[in-house]
């Protein structure tokens, strides 16, 4: 009977055991499977890092048949400049040539009008040593009256004939001159003047060959350069299509990275700010306690002195009272010392009991008036201070794990309403498209919950209770597309995988399901549907740059069933 009655014993503590030996298998397939998962991370990684490497090797080869070519059109364009300035030279030459020789024929004209200016000079002082020679013959005819008038006259007009004579020479002279000097000088700036066109004609011509080689040159390069291009980005697709089953790890580890960076820089900042808040606060405490000190010392040294001086007033009138009366007695002190004991309360008599003097009213009313106590040594304010840091310590242990329970309700809602939309799909005979509908909604808000977190409280989840993160922007897509299977002329679900993608920097895949949207809205004409797809799409192209590693645009299936539930999940609970 007792046999009987421990077999259900032994069966339950043999089940726990196999139950402990599959939960400890379980673990430490899950712990063989993560290492697996971080190597193959670890050699996407590496080839990555190589295929990076490639595309630099490949990319700085490019850039030097680029650097070749501009170089050579920037030594062409330095040769057709150097040409160039070459013929501006020898315009300024033959300009210069012609200039000098323009006023080597004005010196020369200079020089001739100089001589004819002589020659004329030579011809007056001629015509005056000749009328001079005229005069004295007058003279002398006149004197001598040998000759007659009508001789006289003759001799006079023939010397008149000769002036004029050579003054007439003198003037066809000087004209043949001015004539020859005009046709030197014409045909020195036609001279010049062709020299210059046909200077002016080539340089502009070379100007013309520079511009026609330049423009070949930048042709080249941009032929080049598309070839270049078209090759690279054909490498670029097949190198893509090589590691495209790690982009997906490498956009979430950098999602990751930028939300950690931010909630750190967050976390640090609120922790700054509450360092000093409590700085500030401490010694504002400090301060107070110190001023309630200092008040409470100089109010004590004020009475002291107070009673002080009445006790010496009170000395002054005993010395005045012992004298003799008016009536001859000798009063003593004692009656007076009872009369004020029993106002006072200083006797220790009767007056006694009424209480313990003014001394014992003002301790009362300091310790009434006051929470901070003379008597509190340094040690009781630490020991007090410790208290409260313990308590506020506890406060703030308490508001952790209330949000992390709060947290948790959450996270199991979200798995819960997954597990219940799974298990309806599982059944069939139902409408397949609003659980699905359904079941990506809520992927995709387990997902934003899960971002919404801090890095912290984040990996927390992930390694401790990995089973409550359903949260998954891959599923919800897989779980909207095949909704789309089933209604392909959803424009709603076209919207949603759109900003989706938006949101994965996947530009092409976005705008690929705008335009679908957007082309369904408007034959259906809901303009509120399509302002939303116009303002995605303005969206993308505020872009500054594509993503390098967008998510794969042919988004496969999980591997095995994604509505069955994780190997982890399956596990018994003990």
């Amino acid at each position: 009977m007792a046999a009987i009655q421990k077999s259900p014993q032994l069966e339950k503590q043999l089940l726990k055991q196999e139950m402990d030996d599959i939960k400890q298998e379980v673990k430490e397939l899950v712990e063989e499977i993560k290492e697996e998962i971080r190597l193959q991370q670890i050699e996407l990684k590496k080839e990555m890092a190589e295929l990076k490497r490639e595309m630099d090797a490949e990319k700085g080869g490019m850039k030097d048949a680029m650097d070749r070519v501009k170089e050579d059109a920037k030594i062409t364009s330095l040769e057709m400049q150097a040409e160039m300035e070459q013929s501006k030279l020898e315009g300024e030459r033959i300009k210069e040539e012609a200039q000098a020789e323009l006023e080597k024929s004005k010196e020369d004209f200079a020089e001739t009008a100089e001589s004819i200016k002589g020659v004329l000079e030579e011809s007056k002082q001629e015509m005056r040593e000749a009328s001079e020679e005229s005069k004295k013959v007058l003279e002398e005819l006149q004197s001598t009256a040998a000759i007659d008038k009508e001789e006289q006259r003759r001799i006079m007009e023939e010397a008149k004939k000769e002036m004029l004579e050579s003054m007439r020479e003198v003037r066809q002279e000087l004209a043949a001159m001015g004539k020859d000097f005009d046709k030197i000088t014409g045909d020195a700036k036609k001279d010049a003047f062709k020299d210059s066109g046909s200077v002016l004609s080539e340089m502009r011509k070379a100007q013309v060959a520079s511009k026609l080689a330049h423009e070949e040159v930048a042709s080249l390069a941009n032929f080049n350069q598309v070839v270049d291009k078209g090759e690279l980005l054909k490498e670029q697709q097949e190198q893509e299509k090589a590691v495209k089953s790690a982009r997906e790890v490498g956009m979430r580890e950098i999602r990751l990275a930028k939300v950690e960076t931010k909630e750190s820089l967050a976390k640090d900042r609120a922790e700054n700010e509450r360092r000093l808040r409590r700085d500030a606060l401490k010694r504002v405490r400090d301060k107070k306690l110190e001023d309630a000190r200092k008040a409470k010392r100089e109010s004590d040294s004020e009475k002291r002195a107070e009673r002080k001086l009445k006790l010496r007033s009170l000395g002054d009138r005993d010395s005045k009272v012992g004298e003799d009366g008016p009536d001859g007695k000798r009063r003593g002190r004692k009656s007076v010392s009872r009369k004020f004991g029993e106002d006072d309360g200083l006797d220790s008599g009767k007056g006694g009991e009424k209480g313990t003097g003014r001394q014992a009213q003002s301790a009362a009313g300091l310790g009434a008036g006051s929470d901070v106590s003379l008597d509190e040594t340094p040690f009781d304010i630490q020991l007090r201070e410790e208290q409260l840091r313990k308590q506020r310590e506890e406060e703030m242990l308490r508001l952790e794990q209330e949000r992390l329970n709060r947290q948790k309700i959450i996270l199991e809602e979200f798995k819960e309403r997954i597990r219940n939309l799974k298990k309806r799909l599982e059944r069939g005979g139902v409408e397949e498209y609003p659980i699905l509908v359904d079941l990506g909604d809520v992927y995709l808000e387990a997902q934003k919950y899960l971002n919404s977190l801090d890095v912290k409280d984040r990996n927390r989840w992930l390694e401790d209770e990995p089973t409550l993160v359903m949260g998954s922007h891959e599923i919800a897509i897989w779980a909207y597309k095949m909704a789309l299977e089933r209604r392909p002329e959803n424009g709603e679900l076209n919207l949603t995988l759109g900003k989706i993608y938006d949101e994965l920097d996947d530009e092409e895949n976005a705008e690929r399901h705008a335009l679908i949207a957007k082309e369904l809205f408007t034959k259906k004409r809901m303009a509120n549907q399509l302002d939303k797809v116009e303002q995605l799409l303005n969206d993308l192209k505020m872009e500054p740059e594509p993503n390098p590693n967008p998510v794969d645009t042919t988004l496969t299936a999980p591997e095995g069933d994604f509505l069955a539930e994780p190997a982890v999940s399956e596990t018994p609970e003990l």
